[in-house]
């Protein structure tokens, strides 16, 4: 689908909002995300979307979604995808 249609669909379906939480994103780009995964990609600054802090509310641009979604270069994300360090002496707590 071009870039048009998911978005005319992403606009039906969330009601012409032009931002919508990181927690609604997330479904749309893996659904079953949990918000445990949202808000640890999010401080891992590895969540796919730029966000912006509205009121106290993280929020992102229906448009940025869209953008995603119909680019199927960038839509290898996965919040999984931490490399897990190997045995050795454990870093210093700064």
């Amino acid at each position: 689908m071009s870039e048009n249609q998911i978005l005319e669909r992403l606009l039906s379906k969330f009601e012409n909002r032009q931002l919508i939480s990181v927690y609604e994103a997330a479904q749309e780009i893996r659904p079953g995300m949990t918000a445990a995964a949202v808000r640890t990609a999010l401080s891992k600054k590895r969540f796919p979307l730029p966000t912006y802090k509205i009121m106290g509310v993280r929020m992102c641009k229906i448009f940025d979604l869209a953008a995603f979604q119909a680019d199927p270069a960038i839509q290898d994300f996965s919040v999984n995808s931490i490399q897990k360090r190997g045995p050795g002496r454990p870093r210093k707590c700064v």
